[in-house]
């Protein structure tokens, strides 16, 4: 006689709320193991999401202003698939990005730019990932934006970005260009 047993459908949906699952159980655990990488000393960058707004109607008019920094924490690793491009003043970073290990306590809104709820961009605000090094001596700051949208990998409990090099970078200080 072949085994049967009764499936209810609704028990084999998604949870809503990420919360109420085992992966939302581990963030908390995820994050801890995660900041390790920056108290060994193995991570070579700190990441942040910046907004910046502009005096003017829309983006590139008027004079920058930064409205946010928010670290990422714990620290992401970052995979840097750049290489020095020679131009006429010398050699400049060139490439692209990867950023794993950005904690499930993020949204999507906060990793795009967006307001709460999904708001859009204003039109005269902008925003962009800075990476800065740990060692405020050799303090270094390479501006990036996102090359797609963020990716939510659940079974590894993080988001995964994808970063493009933008220039010009702020200064040492934070002095906007």
């Amino acid at each position: 006689m072949p085994f049967t047993r009764d499936i209810d459908l609704a028990d084999l949906q998604p949870e809503d709320d990420l919360g109420e699952t085992l992966v939302g159980d581990l963030v908390e655990v995820a994050d801890e193991l995660r900041g390790l990488y920056a108290q060994f000393g193995a991570a070579d960058w700190r990441v942040f999401v910046v907004k910046v707004g502009w005096g003017g109607a829309q983006r590139g008019e008027g004079v920058q202003t930064v409205l946010s920094e928010v670290e990422l924490l714990p620290t992401p690793i970052v995979t840097e698939n750049r290489r020095k491009k020679v131009v006429g003043g010398g050699a400049v970073d060139d490439g692209d990005l990867n950023v794993r290990g950005v904690s499930l306590t993020y949204t999507e809104d906060l990793l795009t730019g967006k307001g709460a709820g999904g708001v859009p961009i204003a039109r005269n605000v902008d925003y962009f990932y800075e990476l800065r090094t740990f060692d405020d001596d050799l303090d270094r700051r390479v501006r990036c934006t996102l090359a797609a949208p963020p990716t939510r990998d659940q079974i590894n409990v993080q988001w995964r970005l994808s970063l493009n090099v933008q220039r010009p970078t702020r200064g040492r200080g934070g002095e906007l260009p």
